[in-house]
């Protein structure tokens, strides 16, 4: 049983580490459509991919964060509690609405769009606001998702869930985590000129923990929040937070 436990409390290590290779296969199949590390030409197998992940994504997001905050032992509910009343604890919140709804918005729905438009005739940058109104539904609908998942973080799900269940989500959620680390790879290279230079490390060392807490966290928060959960020492939760914010860090300038 001991051994068991000892286990479960590395699985956010091993998360972290699969996060990391199946991030490194889609950049280099996305090296292949890109013409410059600055483009994010995304080919529409793989947008149509990550996109009919999104209806999976509520509850896969319900299921996880129930099995997990349920189960929280008196040491861990105490230290939550105390968390959740802060206000950093409120911007990480905010910040999980602004940034999951931005990604999906500008890198999966908008280029999806931008081609419908295209293939019924339409020109999607002059076209009049009326015949913009799916996309601004679709956008109301994906915030909405994100208001629900900050619900299941302050009320989470009280059923119990089948380990079954939980595996498939856990496959939903970390094949999304790869387009969101991805996908702010992509933007931390064009808009703050970060590029493939591992030299370039320690003088944005500070931007990288700004990026990490304030981007990394909120986009990340459900693996991440229930992964910290199933550490069980001090060593455990040093390994994976640091395995997170180097695979973020590696993933940004591989």
């Amino acid at each position: 049983m001991i051994s068991k436990i000892r286990i479960a409390g590395y699985k956010g290590l091993f998360f972290n580490i699969t996060l990391c290779f199946l991030a490194y296969l889609l950049e280099n199949l996305l090296f292949m459509f890109n013409r410059s590390a600055n483009d994010y030409d995304m080919p529409w197998f793989v947008i149509c991919f990550f996109t009919a992940l999104l209806p999976f994504e509520n509850n896969a997001n319900k299921w996880i964060l129930a099995s997990e905050i349920n189960k929280m032992r008196e040491s861990h509910i105490v230290v939550w509690n105390k968390f959740s009343q802060t206000c950093f604890f409120g911007i990480l919140l905010l910040m999980i609405v602004v940034w999951r709804t931005y990604f999906k918005m500008v890198f999966l729905c908008l280029p999806l769009f931008s081609v419908l438009y295209d293939i019924i005739g339409f020109d999607y940058d002059s076209i009049h606001f009326l015949g913009k109104l799916p996309i601004y539904i679709v956008g109301l609908m994906i915030l909405f998702g994100e208001l629900i998942l900050i619900r299941y973080t302050l009320e989470p799900y009280t059923e119990t869930i089948s380990i079954q269940r939980l595996w498939w989500s856990r496959i939903v959620i970390i094949l999304l985590m790869t387009f969101f680390t991805i996908s702010l790879q992509m933007m931390l290279r064009s808009i703050l000129n970060l590029h493939s230079d591992f030299y370039e490390i320690g003088p944005n060392i500070f931007l990288l923990v700004i990026v990490f807490v304030f981007f990394y966290i909120p986009l990340r928060w459900v693996e991440l929040v229930t992964d910290a959960i199933d550490c069980e020492s001090n060593m455990q939760l040093w390994l994976f937070w640091l395995s997170a914010f180097a695979g973020m860090v590696w993933v940004i300038f591989m």
